[in-house]
């Protein structure tokens, strides 16, 4: 049907009805887990800095896959996905796509001596300055200790078009090509139409706007050897028969570096986190490698907004193979202010969560492989006497253990069986009865869950949660069918109503 100017409802010839048919089952490359962890702890920190907002990205640099997306504006969660649809002048976070391109032009070397000038300097008759100031620094404390005008000199060995070409490849100025209508390609205006400060300025993350998912994309290039792959939000789709009719596949935009470079650079970057400017990202058990990044923020009408500040660290984990990379991006936080910090300690309380959850799309044999040898603590020896004490406490605990029971033959029973389960359910040979054995193969009942009060994202986690499958249905909000409490099989589906 369709309405009228007064919202009455008119019959139409042209649009006929039909009947309904079962719709496509899409799998989402989101990780429940890791999603309600980046929400909490971004949420956690807008809290503790007082920062109007913030966004987080957790992407699987190896294969593209977005496990997280989470965006907080003034204390609630964005109405729109933010960490896609709203670019900002970065800063430092965007120095190794520069110098990594340097490099693989073999125009500078990791130990090259760059003059820093105590940190103050004239650059296209400007100043710029340096927080960690030095006569001079190698190339790798030029990115150890985030240096401005030792990124701006390094830029000076590329071309305008060269420089434009390095921030191009890995992805900045163009769409990810994710499916999501509002995103926001940024912005990287082309070389001929720069001033002469621009150089200088783009190479440490100013005259550019970019997404935290622009963002991350360009940081999984380093982690998985020098390879921009796209994004992708949906694993795979289903028919009504169960038919895959859509599977994702890794999809490589183009190589921005050479393997060798990839894996200089995150070595670069894993003394960021352990000795410079972001070491509240790093973690007792494994190496974080990341950059931080701390810019001033532009209102875009009136410029630069006085005490506003973008505060970022985009941290790969492990820093040997890294399994994510994660941007964090904090706005305006009080006091406090710097990336390495603010946006650091926020990655280190998702990778914390993250270790300690089991389904946080983690490979734990990889990560065993390259945890860090933690010193054993140190035991002073006992003295004579407290040894001699020890011994006898000792012995008088094994005196007054009990005896242990003798072993007793089963009686016969024309219902007993000895069966083997699976590892896991009862650990090994147990003694069962057929009824036992029925019971464990029976459907699990459970009772639905109460969703009253929730929003329609947090009710219908409550009910997955639950083991229940979720449909949609007009109705009274906050309402299920089941009714709560009522008992129903674990996988069945729950009609969740929700207003017209």
């Amino acid at each position: 049907f369709m309405r009228d100017g007064r919202g009455g409802v008119v019959e139409s010839p042209e649009l006929a009805g039909v009947t309904a048919r079962a719709g496509h089952t899409i799998t989402l490359t989101f990780n429940m887990s890791l999603q309600e962890i980046a929400e909490r702890e971004l949420e956690r920190a807008r809290a503790s800095t007082g920062a109007t907002g913030g966004d987080v990205v957790i992407l699987d640099p190896n294969n593209g896959e977005v496990l997280a997306l989470a965006g907080v504006r003034n204390g609630k969660l964005a109405s729109n996905s933010t960490p896609l649809t709203e670019p900002y002048e970065p800063g430092s976070v965007m120095k190794p796509f520069v110098v990594s391109r340097v490099l693989d032009l073999k125009r500078a070397a990791p130990d090259d001596v760059i003059n820093t000038e105590n940190g103050k300097a004239m650059i296209a008759n400007r100043p710029l300055t340096d927080e960690h100031k030095a006569v001079s620094m190698t190339l790798r404390d030029v990115i150890r200790f985030s240096s401005n005008i030792g990124t701006a000199r390094l830029a000076e060995r590329l071309s305008p078009q060269e420089e434009y070409e390095a921030m191009r490849d890995f992805g900045f100025g163009m769409f990810t090509g994710v499916p999501y209508p509002a995103e926001s390609r940024g912005s990287l205006a082309l070389p001929h139409t720069w001033h002469p400060l621009v150089p200088s300025r783009l190479a440490i993350g100013y005259a550019i706007a970019a997404t935290p998912l622009q963002i991350a994309a360009a940081y999984a290039a380093i982690a998985n050897g020098g390879e921009l792959v796209q994004p992708v939000f949906v694993r795979q789709i289903r028919d009504a028969e169960g038919a895959v009719v859509f599977q994702s596949e890794r999809r490589v935009v183009r190589r921005v570096l050479s393997r060798e470079t990839a894996a200089l650079m995150r070595e670069m970057l894993e003394a960021v986190v352990d000795s410079g400017t972001a070491r509240a990202a790093d973690l007792v058990t494994y190496d974080v490698a990341g950059k931080s990044g701390t810019a001033r923020r532009s209102d875009g009408r009136r410029g630069y907004v006085a005490g506003g500040y973008n505060a970022t660290f985009a941290g790969m984990f492990p820093a040997q193979s890294p399994q994510f990379v994660i941007v964090a991006r904090l706005i305006d936080p009080e006091g406090t202010y710097f990336g390495g910090v603010v946006s650091g300690r926020l990655v280190n309380g998702i990778l914390q969560q993250a270790l300690a959850t089991r389904e946080a799309s983690l490979d734990r044999n990889a990560l065993s492989e390259v945890a860090k040898d933690l010193p054993l603590p140190k035991v002073s020896p006992l003295s004579p006497s407290a040894l001699v004490a020890a011994q006898r406490d000792s012995a008088r605990r094994d005196s007054l253990k009990a005896p242990l029971p003798q072993a007793v033959e089963p009686l016969p029973t024309a219902s007993r069986v000895v069966v083997e389960l699976p590892y896991g359910r009862r650990g090994g040979l147990v003694e069962s009865t057929a009824r036992e054995r029925a019971a464990e193969e029976a459907p699990i009942i459970r009772a639905v869950p109460s969703v009253y009060g929730l929003d329609l994202r947090q009710a219908t986690r409550t009910l997955s949660a639950a083991g229940f499958q979720v449909g949609l249905v007009a109705g009274m909000a906050g309402r299920t069918r089941p009714a709560a409490g009522a008992f129903a099989r674990v996988g069945s589906t729950v009609q969740l109503e929700m207003p017209r």
